[in-house]
Order: C-alpha cells, then structure tokens, then sequence
C-alpha cells in the first residue's frame, strides 16, 4: 500500500472514530457539549494505577493512591449499596476483567496495543444525558451513563470558565457521600 493512501485510511479511521465517540445532543447547550467532552477524561485514572489494581489479589484501598478518581473509585466500590447515582445492572458480579476492558479502551491485541481513551468508567458513548446551567463563569449540571449490563449511575459536576474553556473542578455523588475536587497537579482528593 502506498504511503498516502494509507495516511488517507488512517485518518478516515480516526475521523470515524472520533464522530461516534463525542455524541453531542443538538438539545444541549455549547457549555453542556464542552462538558460532555470533559467528564471522560475528569473521571479517568492513571494508566499506572490500573497497572498496579490489576497486580492485586484483593480490592484495594482508594487511600493507597495518590489520585482519587471518580474511576479509581468505581474499581474499589463494593456495590453493597445501590443508589440512583451508581447501581449495577446485573444480579451476578461482572468480572474484573470486564470493567477493565470498558474503562481501558483502545485498539490493537498484544503485543501492539494503541490506547487511544483515558481509563475512564464513564466514556463518551457511555453518556446518556448532560444537563448544564451556567451562571457566568460557573457550571453546574449532572452527566448521567450507563454500561449495558454493568452499570448505571449520575455524577454532578462543577466546572469553571478560564480563558474561555471550561474546567470540571467537583465531582459529587451525594447519595454516596463522595465530593471529590480537583487539587495541585490535576490530582483527585475527597474535599475536606
């Protein structure tokens, strides 16, 4: 294959793909379709906290890391309390590998993998519904998802406008108890 026709494949392939992971709603509003783009990679973990959960026998401690993801966060939840805001969808426990799979996407087997998403629970065509209300250079709203035959749940959020793009500054679950902010180096904490 010549090289321009495959730079030509190559870059249909992305295009594809990058139009059926941003499924923007024409009801939403330009600050909830920024928003939508934004949670994806807000609620990501570290590739190299996957790593190590992934060496583990048992469920970890959240406090046993540095960044305290809304993902990291569903890796260690015990499901033994179902709420609106995070459920299973299933009577059986999925396997772990299962949630890896979904929050680690990418293309390719081993040994050439091409990660191409933050490790996220909640990915772009995994988003049902944005809402957004925005009051100057403040946005307050709720991202609902949902994994067929895994889970379900909504996530409120508080974003900031700086230099014209928006910011995810809080990650809230109430039912939960969980506030999550967002510290020095773009570092999750429980807010105190």
């Amino acid at each position: 294959m010549q090289p321009s026709v495959a730079r030509l494949i190559l870059t249909l392939f992305f295009v594809s793909i990058s139009i059926q992971v941003s499924p923007l709603s024409a009801q939403e509003n330009p600050a909830a379709q920024q928003i939508r783009k934004l949670i994806t990679p807000a609620a990501a973990m570290r590739r190299a906290d996957l790593e190590r959960i992934a060496q583990m026998n048992s469920l970890p401690d959240p406090d046993q890391f540095e960044d305290y993801s809304l993902t990291l966060l569903l890796f260690t939840y015990k499901f033994d309390t179902q709420t609106d805001q995070l459920k299973l969808l299933t009577n059986d426990p999925f396997p772990p590998s299962e949630l890896v799979a979904e929050t680690n996407r990418g293309f390719g087997n081993y040994p050439l993998r091409i990660a191409t998403a933050p490790v996220s629970a909640i990915q772009q065509d995994r988003i049902t519904k944005v809402t957004c209300k925005v009051d100057g250079n403040k946005a307050t709203g709720v991202v609902s998802f949902k994994v067929p035959g895994m889970y379900a749940g909504q996530v409120s959020y508080i974003a900031e406008r700086k230099d014209n793009r928006w910011h995810i500054t809080d990650l809230m679950m109430s039912d939960l108890d969980l506030h999550l902010v967002r510290g020095n180096g773009g570092l999750w904490k429980e807010k105190e």
